[in-house]
């Protein structure tokens, strides 16, 4: 096995376990809905802060280097949606403590996410908890 199909299967387990939370907590509510959920933001930004670290070693929570090693595809796909991640954890949890109570635009995130599972799926990783059928209402 190459040292890039070993990635993409460490970082595509990864999406495994930590995406199914969110693909079944929002991201098919928010596909089946036209973008509507029902969110809170701290919980969202929880959520998706979970996302961000794919690729990490046990205890840690940068997983770039495990990003950096994989396929040109699944690196890219992952490199996306972790940045997206990042970016609506901390709207989220930014709105969460102001009181203002708002969920961040998603729409870059469910892209990104869309495209690593996807990409993962190409792999030969596609994680148990996607099934598109279920995302054409």
């Amino acid at each position: 096995m190459s040292t890039a199909s070993s990635t993409d299967q460490q970082v595509c387990g990864d999406l495994e376990r930590v995406g199914g939370a969110f693909y079944n907590g929002y991201y098919k509510q928010l596909m089946l809905s036209g973008g509507h959920a029902d969110a809170v933001p701290i919980q969202l930004a929880a959520q998706v802060s979970v996302l961000t670290t794919i690729g990490a070693p046990d205890g840690e929570i940068d997983g770039a280097t495990a990003i950096a090693g994989a396929s040109q595809a699944v690196g890219s796909a992952m490199t996306g949606m972790v940045r997206d991640a990042a970016i609506i954890g901390k709207g989220a949890a930014n709105s969460s403590v102001s009181g203002v109570d708002h969920i961040p635009d998603m729409t870059s995130l469910l892209t990104a996410f869309t495209t690593a599972t996807v990409e993962c799926s190409k792999a030969g990783y596609q994680p148990s908890w996607f099934d598109p059928s279920e995302l054409t209402g």
